[in-house]
């Protein structure tokens, strides 16, 4: 995995660090921290931590997909967080094309593709809705969701991450 993230130095120069700690229902499975290596002078930064997460269980097209959470904290120089963000809901999962196959995780796999167009839009304008709309998509055997371009951020009526993060935790 690698993280990159800018960051905004004040007024004085100091060093800082990037912290990365995947988390499976709280605990913490991995950790990397990568310091910088000179003060950081006022003004954006950007700053990356990269590192291996070792037997995690794959994300897979099921009701329990295994879900992970990423923390990602900047560290000042006296090892105070300076910062903090949860990114909830992410699967480690390997996939391929080749012609037109699409492979999971080692697995051959049918996509079976609904839209999601302008008309649905006004409905899924909460998290609730947003399952609701998931769950029943896959009761009825769709796996994948074609979102149409004009669904871009500031564009719709329900920020897209909501969707992506919902789907991630339904299969």
């Amino acid at each position: 995995i690698t993280v990159s993230a800018t960051v905004t130095g004040d007024k004085k120069r100091a060093r800082a660090a990037l912290e990365c700690i995947v988390e499976d229902n709280g605990k913490a499975i991995a950790t990397w921290r990568q310091r910088t290596s000179q003060q950081l002078a006022p003004g954006e930064h950007d700053l990356t931590v990269s590192g291996n997460v070792r037997d995690v269980r794959l994300w897979e097209l099921e009701d329990n997909p295994a879900i992970y959470d990423l923390r990602v904290r900047l560290i000042g120089s006296d090892g105070s967080i300076i910062d903090e963000k949860l990114l909830t809901a992410r699967g480690f999962r390997e996939f391929q094309i080749d012609g037109n196959q699409f492979t999971l995780n080692g697995t051959r796999c049918r996509l079976r593709v609904t839209a999601l167009h302008d008309g649905q839009r006004p409905y899924l304008v909460s998290g609730y809705a947003v399952r609701d709309f998931i769950n029943n998509m896959k009761d009825i055997g769709y796996n994948a969701i074609y979102v149409w371009s004009n669904f871009a951020p500031g564009h719709s009526a329900i920020d897209i991450s909501t969707l992506l993060t919902e789907a991630d935790r339904h299969g």
